[in-house]
């Protein structure tokens, strides 16, 4: 995402985000662009789409490191990739006919914004594709589609991230090697979530609400119930069976459909991967209260 997706917007002068961990801002562009507003969730995204729709420029460095840390459980992990994909998705609804009726953008930076804004459908798209494993194997279609074109559709993400690692590091090709074997993990993980961030995208549409909260880190204590970190939420269940609904079309498509038992096997592994580690994770017991959490209800 940084490495390949902001350095080729920013140099091709497309609409790009502020990612809130590390930017410099003039006074004068946050006040020209109606300031800090707080009706999404991914203000950050909010505010620097408004800002370039005014007519500020967005410049990306990706030599200049600021350090991160990503949440330390796989439950932290869901909660915050909910919030930002319910906030994104805000900021589409909000900001998406102003960027296609406000003058002064290009017709490659609308079309860039939109799919920038709207990627978060992916999560709908994706859950509903591996619903249909069962279906698709029952109708076994007397055409399948073409193994090379979907071989060529699924070689983007692991281009971007070869690219991502050889680009990103001092000794590039190397750091890739050695983290490649890591990729297989990193697509269940991502498809995994399509349960609890799809759900998130429809939680916008219906009108919910949602509460913001700091994503804890791993030297910050979570505030908790006593109890309440042995309750299961109902996504994990969800993705558990969804693991084994996939299982079930997996031994279908190996009686009748072969070609879809890569995705059938993708996602009985993906689901059961995320709903496991969700699982593990809700059974353990939480820190100490510690005032460092905070919690505000967006109104």
């Amino acid at each position: 995402h940084q490495v390949v997706e902001q350095v080729a917007r920013s140099r091709s002068n497309l609409l790009l985000n502020f990612n809130g961990s590390g930017g410099i801002w003039r006074s004068d562009c946050i006040r020209d662009s109606g300031g800090w507003q707080w009706d999404t969730l991914s203000e950050d995204i909010d505010i620097s789409y408004r800002a370039q729709i005014k007519g500020w420029r967005m410049i990306f460095l990706p030599d200049l490191i600021v350090p991160a840390e990503i949440p330390h459980t796989m439950t932290i992990f869901k909660k915050q990739q909910y919030r930002w994909t319910f906030g994104h998705i805000q900021v589409f609804r909000k900001l998406i006919r102003t960027l296609w009726t406000v003058p002064g953008l290009t017709l490659a930076q609308r079309v860039g914004g939109t799919f920038h804004l709207s990627t978060n459908f992916i999560q709908l798209a994706a859950l509903i594709s591996f619903l249909l494993t069962i279906p698709l194997a029952l109708l076994h279609p007397k055409q399948p589609p073409s193994l090379g074109l979907i071989s060529m559709a699924s070689s983007g993400p692991t281009i971007m991230f070869a690219v991502s690692q050889i680009f990103g590091y001092k000794d590039g090709f190397k750091h890739c090697c050695e983290r490649l074997p890591h990729l297989p993990i990193l697509v269940m993980l991502a498809i995994g979530m399509t349960i609890s961030n799809g759900g998130a995208v429809l939680g916008v549409f219906m009108g919910r609400k949602m509460i913001w909260s700091v994503t804890p880190k791993s030297n910050m204590a979570v505030k908790n119930n006593i109890g309440q970190y042995n309750r299961v939420p109902l996504t994990v269940w969800l993705e558990i069976a969804v693991s084994f609904y996939c299982a079930i079309g997996l031994s279908l498509a190996l009686r009748h459909a072969p070609e879809l038992i890569p995705l059938a096997a993708l996602g009985m592994l993906s689901y059961g991967f995320v709903g496991c580690s969700s699982l593990v994770d809700s059974q353990q017991p939480p820190k100490k209260a510690s005032s460092a959490s905070v919690e505000m209800v967006q109104q």
